[in-house]
């Protein structure tokens, strides 16, 4: 790169009674005033890349999902909060009816779905991902038994319509908060041909519970598959 003080080719013109010194033949200039080439990456003087979003960590509590509070826009305030991971608007049935939500997706795990009204405003949270954690250990995959082992006795209901084979159960201390349970019923054992012991060697048949109380004997297989949270 040639700077001030490097030799200029000079040239001699008729008539002018002198010479004048013209710039170097090179566009690399890096006198005031003047532009300086892009040679491309690799250049000192470039601005280095961004580093990639780095997806946040998401604890569940009662008054936070993760970043999300009662207070959050919906969907305007989430792609700040979920730096790295993927939102899809989409919808979902939720008893019966058809709600707006966004979709958290982090690669091809659904984490979160997120529901608000036409004001934007937060209505509910439902947490599929078993990365999320909880502030009562308590985290999707969990047995009913462990569930009960770290909250005490919930109370638990079959549901029907699209969740039939589920149950919700409630726990006295999470006044907002209502785990999914499945599958939610009997299983009737259909012994093998020849087994000794039916009792141990049985394919069975599942039957879901109706709508309505359900007992423990019918949670016996079941095991969180989504955690519901409203703010």
């Amino acid at each position: 790169m040639h700077r001030a003080g490097s030799l200029f080719i000079v040239v001699a013109l008729g008539g002018c009674g002198g010479a004048r010194p013209l710039p170097p033949a090179t566009d690399d200039l890096d006198l005031a005033g003047t532009a300086v080439v892009d040679h491309g990456p690799g250049r000192v003087d470039d601005d280095p890349p961004a580093a990639p979003a780095q997806p946040v960590a998401l604890v569940a509590a009662l008054d936070a999902v993760g970043p999300i509070t009662a207070g959050t826009r919906i969907p305007d305030d989430l792609p700040a909060l979920f730096p790295g991971d993927t939102l899809v608007p989409t919808t979902h049935l939720w008893d019966g009816r058809t709600e707006s939500a966004i979709d958290v997706m982090r690669g091809d795990e659904r984490l979160l779905a997120v529901f608000h009204d036409a004001a934007a405003r937060l209505t509910g949270v439902w947490i599929y991902g078993a990365e999320v954690r909880t502030a009562w250990n308590v985290p999707v995959g969990t047995s009913h038994a462990d569930a009960e082992a770290a909250l005490g006795p919930l109370a638990c209901v079959a549901l029907a319509l699209e969740d039939a084979g589920r149950a919700g159960c409630t726990a006295p201390t999470l006044d907002n908060v209502e785990f999914v349970l499945e599958p939610v019923g009997v299983w009737i054992p259909e012994p093998r041909p020849g087994a000794s012991d039916p009792r141990d060697d049985a394919d069975g048949r599942f039957i879901a519970a109706p709508r309505g109380p359900v007992a423990p004997v019918q949670l016996t297989k079941a095991r969180v598959t989504r955690i519901v949270w409203w703010p």
